[in-house]
């Protein structure tokens, strides 16, 4: 029963809490004159057992998703990611951003 309920929540995306959805996702030229850096953080989505009855799509949506949430609890509003980050499709997809708090 706990494996069956395991595997019907990985098939779905991370849902982004309501404030989070607000979170902008920025270029990395983005300017940043009236920004203060926050941290750094990971948004993941997936597991060896859950990837195998999710999407790829419920994963980026699922990461991005995680990632916003992060950004959120650490008091940002925009994200930048990596230039050259590649998305992996094997077991999970995990996107690092630059978290900031911008006016």
């Amino acid at each position: 029963m706990y494996l069956l309920v395991l595997v019907l929540s990985g098939c779905t995306a991370i849902p982004a809490n309501e404030e989070a959805k607000s979170v902008r996702i920025v270029p990395p030229n983005y300017d940043l004159k009236e920004c203060e850096f926050v941290k750094v953080a990971y948004g993941l989505q997936g597991n060896i057992i859950s990837y195998w009855f999710t999407s790829n799509d419920n994963l980026v949506v699922g990461a991005m998703n995680n990632l916003r949430n992060k950004a959120l609890q650490a008091g940002g509003n925009v994200i930048i990611f990596e230039d050259d980050r590649e998305v992996d499709f094997g077991t999970s997809t995990v996107f690092m951003g630059y978290i900031y708090r911008c006016k």
